[in-house]
């Protein structure tokens, strides 16, 4: 984990301006600030571990932190739904869905206004849907590309950064890649990225006769994205899951057309309240 400090205010509002078109709008004002390691404890024995820095690219020293800024950004966020259906009740509007995707636009333009130095505009768009696919369950994706319109001036944490992993588990959110670095790719220039995942609700483990009792769903999974510096990354996902609780997956992964080790992720899907 690499973690910086961030004080900020922030102040935001979101309405619907007609049905099936919703507008964000935010603005914020933050001091980052970089962390170092104030100390090595460990309640249990790590032998000769050293702990790395809170540098992401460089880790294995503090010199290269970067130096403390502060930054002011407006946002919007824009999110269409076609066709969306509702039913409107006394305590307010109760949204079904809509037979089609749901489109979102974004923008964020940091501006150097007081003390800041933050610089650039961001703009992205994505496009996603949930849907079932008749007896073969349920289909998910999540599509979206952006670029950095201007980058004047930006500091590491304001790059696009993939969702990455390096452990055995994962929350299994649709945008996580399983094999990923966690800041290498990061990236100040455009960028496409895809998510997609294929439910199949027991369809062919159901019709083994011991395995059935088990009540396990297949989960068959895809995960992309592109840069100019990087190339095109892919990773293949093939899992099983309890109740939409608990799931094991196997990967792989291809990176420029050679492909990656194999490896295995276990996960809970969702919260636990106590």
């Amino acid at each position: 984990m690499k973690i910086y400090e961030k004080r900020y205010g922030r102040i935001e509002h979101e309405s619907e301006l007609i049905n099936g078109l919703r507008l964000g709008l935010a603005a914020e004002y933050a001091d980052r600030l970089p962390l170092k390691n104030t100390t090595s404890y460990a309640i249990a024995s790590t032998g000769d571990r050293v702990y790395t820095s809170n540098v992401p690219l460089f880790p294995q020293s503090d010199d290269m932190h970067f130096l403390r800024n502060e930054s002011f950004t407006l946002e919007a966020d824009l999110r269409i739904r076609f066709r969306q259906t509702y039913i409107d009740r006394p305590e307010g509007k109760h949204i079904i869905g809509s037979k089609y995707p749901q489109f979102r636009l974004s923008y964020v333009k940091a501006i150097p206004v007081l003390n800041s130095e933050a610089d650039y505009d961001l703009a992205k768009a994505s496009v996603s849907d949930n849907f079932r696919v008749g007896l073969l369950g349920r289909f998910s994706f999540v599509a979206s590309a952006g670029s950095f319109l201007r980058k004047e001036e930006l500091s590491f944490m304001d790059a696009h950064h993939f969702n990455g992993n390096k452990t055995w588990f994962t929350s299994f959110r649709l945008t996580d890649f399983r094999n990923l670095d966690y800041y290498q790719w990061s990236t100040t220039a455009s960028f496409l990225e895809g998510h997609a995942e294929q439910d199949f609700g027991g369809f062919l483990l159901n019709k083994i006769p011991l395995i059935r009792r088990l009540k396990l769903n297949e989960v068959a999974g895809v995960h992309y994205f592109y840069t100019e510096r990087a190339g095109h990354y892919t990773e293949l996902t093939l899992g099983v899951e309890k109740l939409n609780f608990i799931r094991v997956e196997v990967y792989t992964s291809f990176a420029e057309g050679k492909r990656g080790a194999f490896g295995l992720v276990i996960g809970i899907r969702r919260s636990i309240s106590i």
